[in-house]
């Protein structure tokens, strides 16, 4: 996992060759004009969601994890707290192969505060648990890009 300003994402460049393509997507997206949903830059090799959601207690909340996508979490308006710990440490509740997803339970490891231009890049197996309030719940706004790395089925 990747914790940094926006404006940072570029020095990671050169890790996956999608990644490298939705960095630089990213670094020149205008947010502001941006809907809500999904925006495809690149079909399912690369799109983007753009949430607004309301943070709850972590213990509401489950873990997920991908097999097949890198997430790269970017805050627009709030605070969330992502915990995060790797898969192997989680126990698995329920999973959806067709739609990458697994859902587990259990400790996080570490935990991150993604506010307005902050990014947090998840890659397979990395455990998150997303939404988590700061101590009440909190209105936030932020992109979710999801990218297939490079050469993955």
């Amino acid at each position: 996992m990747i914790f940094c300003r926006k404006e940072f994402l570029n020095r990671y460049l050169g890790l996956d060759k999608n990644l490298d393509e939705a960095i630089r997507y990213v670094l020149a997206l205008d947010t502001d004009g941006l809907a809500a949903g999904r925006a495809e830059i690149r079909g399912n090799e690369i799109y983007l969601n753009r949430q607004s959601l309301t943070t709850a207690p972590e213990e509401e909340l489950l873990f997920e994890s991908h097999r097949r996508y890198i997430d790269i979490h970017l805050g627009l308006s709030g605070t969330e707290r992502i915990l995060c710990a790797e898969e192997s440490s989680l126990e698995l509740v329920e999973k959806d192969e067709e739609k990458d997803y697994l859902f587990l339970k259990g400790r996080p490891r570490c935990e991150f505060s993604l506010r307005a231009g902050d990014a947090l890049v998840l890659f397979p197996y990395e455990g998150h648990k997303v939404k988590c309030m700061t101590g009440s719940p909190e209105q936030v706004e932020k992109i979710i890009v999801k990218i297939r790395p490079a050469g993955r089925p």
